[in-house]
């Protein structure tokens, strides 16, 4: 028997879960795209690394609070990753947008949980909300960069190094 997570509350953490993982696999892409069509190879390294590697960390703590209060929770499908981009700053752009998604997504299962009086969940779910706000500053440094780089991207790539952080 389980009263500390609702079965609605449930499904929304499992589909919390897939996002963090549909994340995963778009960074997965991006770096193809900024390896092999831009030719940045340290920038890609520092996406795939810490931030495409980051995501599939946030989906098990999603999982790990289901798992804690003896909830079974499903690995949901994730679609593919198949974009292309014209240029870096559009790249950026889908990142800062996804991530701001991202965020919109996890502050609902935030406050699904109060709603469904799932006090336990409310509270390290706001954990989780304070560590993805790094994952937002990220995105807009990383939009920020490539505007000011512009069309400069080998510039970009070998001072990436120093500016990205997550």
């Amino acid at each position: 028997m389980n009263v500390l997570i609702s079965d609605v509350l449930s499904s929304s953490m499992d589909e919390m879960s897939m996002r963090f993982f549909w994340m995963n696999k778009k960074l997965d892409r991006m770096k193809a795209v900024l390896s092999i069509k831009f030719v940045m190879p340290l920038f890609s390294d520092l996406v795939h690394l810490q931030l495409a590697h980051s995501y599939p960390l946030l989906s098990d703590k999603i999982n790990d609070i289901e798992d804690e209060f003896n909830v079974d929770y499903f690995y949901l499908g994730v679609e593919g990753a198949t974009e292309d981009y014209s240029t870096v700053i559009e790249m950026m752009k889908q990142l800062l947008d996804w991530t701001i998604e991202t965020n919109e997504q996890l502050n609902e299962l935030i406050n699904l949980s109060k709603l469904e009086h799932c006090y336990n969940v409310f509270w390290k779910l706001g954990e989780i909300s304070l560590e993805y706000s790094k994952y937002i500053s990220n995105a807009i440094l990383l939009y920020d960069k490539a505007v000011s780089y512009g069309d400069n991207i080998s510039k970009m790539d070998s001072d990436s190094q120093k500016w990205f952080k997550l």
